[in-house]
C-alpha cells in the first residue's frame, strides 16, 4: 500500500494543469460546514482508505498545507454584491473530508479550518478540480469525461482551451465528448462495470443508426 502525504495531495494539484493562481491571498478560519466542494469536482466520493491515511498524517503532523478555496458571493436586496461567509474549494478535497473524520471522532479539536482563499475564476476553478484527480486511479473514464464537458459548458471554455490547460491531446478530449453522446443505456452499463469504454467506443460508428440501437443493445 502507498501512503499518500499532505505533501503529495498539494504537488500533485500544482504541477497538473496550467493554473495562473493570481491576486492576493489571504489566510481564513472556515468552519466545516460552510466549505464547499469544488463544483466541477469529478469525483463523486473519495476513497476512504485515501483519506483515513491523510487523516492519520494531519493527526500526527498537523496541516502542513492548507487547501486552496474561493469566498462563495451573493446579491444582497440592494443587489450588492456580498461575501456569503462560505468558501468553495478549489483543491484539497482529501484534506478536508480528513478533518472531517478527525472532527467526527473528536480528534480535531478545533472549530474552525485554515484555508487559503484568493480570487479565482471559474476557468480556474474547473482546471484545478481536473488537476488534482489527474492521477487519481479511483475516478471512472466517464466521470473525468462528464467533468471536462461541465468545463466547457459552464465554465466557459473552449475544447482547445481546455485541452492546453490540463494537458491532454485535442483528439482525446473530443473523443471523451463523443463517448458521452452515447446512448444512456451504453453508458449506464460502463458506469456499472458491465462495459470497458474501449467497448463503449465500438458504438460511436453506430450513433446514426437509431434503429439498429436498441437490437444491438440487447445483445451487449
Amino acid at each position: 500500500m502507498t501512503t499518500v502525504t499532505q505533501s503529495q495531495e498539494e504537488t500533485e494539484a500544482q504541477t497538473q494543469g496550467h493554473v495562473a493562481v493570481r491576486g492576493e491571498t489571504r489566510k481564513v478560519h472556515v468552519k466545516l460546514s460552510d466549505i464547499e466542494p469544488n463544483p466541477w469536482q469529478p469525483r463523486a466520493a473519495l476513497s476512504q482508505e485515501h483519506v483515513r491515511e491523510i487523516a492519520e498524517s494531519i493527526a500526527q503532523v498537523g496541516l502542513l498545507q492548507r487547501p486552496l478555496a474561493r469566498a462563495v458571493v451573493g446579491t444582497t436586496a440592494s443587489g450588492a454584491v456580498k461575501e456569503t461567509g462560505k468558501y468553495q474549494l478549489a483543491f484539497g478535497h482529501a484534506r478536508i473530508e480528513a478533518i472531517r473524520l478527525l472532527a467526527s471522532e473528536n480528534r480535531w479539536p478545533w472549530p474552525t479550518v485554515e484555508l487559503d482563499a484568493r480570487t479565482l475564476t471559474d476557468k480556474d476553478m474547473a482546471v484545478f478540480a481536473l488537476a488534482e484527480n489527474a492521477k487519481r486511479k479511483d475516478v471512472p473514464p466517464l466521470d473525468t469525461y462528464r467533468a471536462w464537458q461541465k468545463a466547457i459548458q459552464t465554465a466557459g471554455m473552449t475544447q482547445e482551451e481546455l485541452a492546453e490547460r490540463v494537458g491532454i491531446a485535442r483528439p482525446t478530449l473530443s473523443n471523451a465528448l463523443r463517448v458521452l453522446a452515447l446512448p444512456a443505456v451504453v453508458l449506464e452499463r460502463v458506469d456499472f462495470g458491465e462495459l470497458s469504454v474501449h467497448g463503449a467506443r465500438e458504438f460511436l460508428c453506430l450513433q446514426s443508426e437509431d434503429h439498429a440501437h436498441a437490437g444491438i443493445m440487447e445483445e451487449v
